[in-house]
């Protein structure tokens, strides 16, 4: 995947793009081991458009929710993002 030792926007952005790649085919489990490596990140991020995409992110996996505790719980921290600087 990434150096997880990387902080910063690029690993954040790269997690949440993967997940969304993921969760395009299908694979939830990928989809969400993929946003929660890239949510790590977020502590090192400011970026309004990073933010936005796991905004994105959220909604695109909304739907698994009802399916997916694991997805729930993703989509429950996804709800408490915080708002950009």
């Amino acid at each position: 995947m990434w150096p997880e030792s990387r902080p910063g926007r690029g690993p954040l952005r790269h997690g949440a793009w993967l997940s969304l790649a993921h969760h395009a085919t299908g694979d939830l489990d990928l989809a969400v081991d993929a946003a929660r490596l890239a949510l790590r990140h977020l502590p090192a991020v400011s970026s309004a458009r990073s933010v936005a995409l796991l905004r994105r992110l959220h909604d695109e996996l909304a739907s698994a929710g009802p399916r997916s505790p694991a997805v729930r719980d993703l989509l429950n921290d996804l709800r408490r993002l915080p708002t950009p600087r």
